[in-house]
């Protein structure tokens, strides 16, 4: 993990480097599952199954 050298300049914040990393390898999925399940919500309200 490599990116803890650009977070030298503040010290003490070596842990928001890892969840950069943690977002950046994991963040991909993890919105396109956002996406499907707010697809899928929408799409229940906006047809109103209610009918």
């Amino acid at each position: 993990m490599v990116t803890t050298e650009g977070v030298t300049g503040i010290p003490g914040i070596t842990g928001l480097s890892f969840f950069e990393t943690f977002t950046i390898m994991y963040a991909p999925p993890l919105i396109i599952a956002a996406a499907i399940v707010f697809l899928f919500v929408y799409l229940a309200v906006y047809k109103n199954p209610k009918d």
